[in-house]
């Protein structure tokens, strides 16, 4: 199965490397090492995806551009949070030569790797990992940023990762706040709330999110 994704690209290769991630937390029985091995490949066929993927939405016209990035992330992220995220991560920092192209293949492998650290719970990597993270592709500061903020608002987290996932928001939301404004803009004409009995689209103004004001650690 992880053999097929070689031979794939675009959408199949996307939705079969996101399935391979899921399948390979379900092999409780696998030897760590193969696990390592599958989802790093898990990974590098994510990235070529997109690769691809973003070919595609930054040549067509888009009506909702940031919106549909978000959903990339959303639907992968958990395709790599396994367990071994961890010590795939430390193999394949550094990969990388240092063209422009290989620039930006490292940032996507970075990008996933420390999406993988923070929906398996390894925050503390995840942090360091951000400090020095500087992509040329800021939407995937700002996926980075959506996930720390659901880590220390809506999911069960205990306080020390909310904690951390407060410092890196605080870190991170200067940097996309600009994006930020624009998925609520692209989601104002999809989103309606109910309001003194009247449907009213959503103001732009209303919705900001604002990290904790904690200052950060070990800088």
């Amino acid at each position: 199965m992880v053999a097929a994704l070689q031979d794939l690209s675009g959408a199949p290769l996307y939705h079969a490397a996101v399935s391979v991630g899921l399948a390979i937390q379900a092999c409780y029985l696998t030897k760590t090492t193969e696990k390592e091995a599958s989802l790093t490949t898990v990974i590098r066929s994510l990235v070529r995806a997109n690769e691809e993927f973003l070919k595609v939405v930054d040549s067509v016209t888009e009506k909702y551009p940031l919106n549909t990035f978000m959903q990339y992330y959303l639907f992968g992220r958990d395709s790599v949070a396994s367990t071994v995220i961890k010590a795939v991560t430390e193999k394949m920092i550094g990969e990388s030569g240092g063209s422009e192209e290989d620039k930006a293949q490292e940032d996507a492998t970075l990008f996933w790797c420390i999406v993988g650290l923070i929906e398996a719970g390894y925050l503390e990597e995840s942090e360091k990992l951000i400090r020095h993270y500087d992509p040329s592709e800021a939407r995937f500061l700002l996926a980075l940023d959506l996930g720390c903020f659901l880590i220390s608002n809506l999911r069960i987290s205990s306080e020390a990762e909310r904690k951390i996932a407060n410092r890196i928001c605080h870190r991170l939301t200067p940097k996309v706040n600009g994006l930020r404004k624009q998925v609520v803009a692209e989601l104002k004409s999809l989103l309606l709330e109910v309001r003194h009995d009247r449907i009213k689209a959503i103001d732009v103004a209303s919705v900001e999110c604002n990290p904790s004001d904690e200052s950060e650690e070990g800088d």
